[in-house]
């Protein structure tokens, strides 16, 4: 991955910023979806064996919305550092340039300086190496925060089931899954605009 010019580099960094701010969404929406869980919780206490099969649901709608929000500052650590690298990639490039340039103007070869041009030469293409190893990775962890929501929504479906044998807390359990239902939903929706993004760096 290289940038030849300074809009590529500014559409880069758009394009980056754009995916750490929809994930900021998915964050707040991890909360709701943990809050879900806890009042469910609540509810599935109160209603006692009507609800016991609720509770595993719950416990696992919690988890989700913890790993969600963890898998969340994992992207955005990686985003921030994938910029970085970036940068030096662009910089080492910048140099490479400048130096294949002053190499050409000169009478004689100096072997000094096509040493110096051959370490720069590597030093970049690792750069490179290691940007596009980076979106590779957020490219895959934003896949385990979509497969999550995916299994919530499954988890919702299972969750409605077990709410018709809540009798009076029938209604309650219901609103908790139709929420994570719709919460999942929205994660998966984000998700896949942050993963066309990327995709469109690369």
């Amino acid at each position: 991955m290289t940038y030849s010019s300074q809009r590529e580099q500014q559409d880069f960094f758009a394009r980056t910023a754009t995916v750490v701010g929809h994930l900021e969404g998915v964050r707040q929406i991890a909360n709701g979806i943990s809050l879900a869980a806890a009042n469910a919780k609540a509810v599935a206490a109160r209603a006692g064996n009507q609800a016991a099969g609720f509770v595993p649901i719950t416990n696992f709608i919690d988890e989700m919305g913890g790993e969600t929000r963890h898998l969340v500052g994992r992207v955005n650590r990686d985003a921030q550092r994938m910029v970085r690298e970036v940068l030096a990639e662009k910089r080492l490039g910048d140099s490479l340039e400048r130096m294949r340039r002053g190499i050409e103007r000169l009478d004689e070869r100096s072997p000094y300086l096509d040493e110096i041009a051959r370490q720069l030469t590597a030093e970049h293409a690792a750069a490179r190496e290691s940007t596009t190893r980076h979106l590779t990775n957020l490219c895959e962890l934003l896949q385990t925060i979509s497969d999550h929501a995916r299994a919530a929504r499954m988890m919702s479906t299972r969750s409605r089931v077990e709410a018709t044998i809540a009798g009076d807390y029938q209604e309650s359990l219901e609103s908790v899954a139709d929420t994570v239902d719709h919460a999942a939903q929205h994660i998966r929706d984000v998700v896949m605009k942050c993963q066309s993004l990327l995709r469109e760096i690369n």
